[in-house]
């Protein structure tokens, strides 16, 4: 089996995006969940931006670069086999 970086490159690259994309808007839920609590228990209206900005983007580009790199490592090493 010849090794083929492009597929190899796309494939990851699908891998990591939907990868990113669940782990964005899952952690995004629960984030806006827990400021939910947090205003219920405070009675101050925090900011929810605070939900995306500090909690979901982070969490999402984490998992797009760990999907990516684990999606690539185990192609490459599959070829070589």
């Amino acid at each position: 089996m010849s090794f083929n970086p492009v597929k190899t490159f796309f494939k990851s690259l699908g891998v990591g995006l939907v990868s990113a994309g669940i782990a964005f808007f899952t952690a995004n839920f629960l984030a806006i969940i827990a400021l939910v609590i947090y205003q219920a228990f405070s009675h101050q209206t925090p900011d929810y931006s605070i939900a995306y900005r500090i909690i979901g983007a982070p969490i999402g580009v984490v998992a797009f670069l760990g999907a990516f790199t684990a999606m690539f490592v185990r192609d490459i090493r599959h070829s070589s086999q």
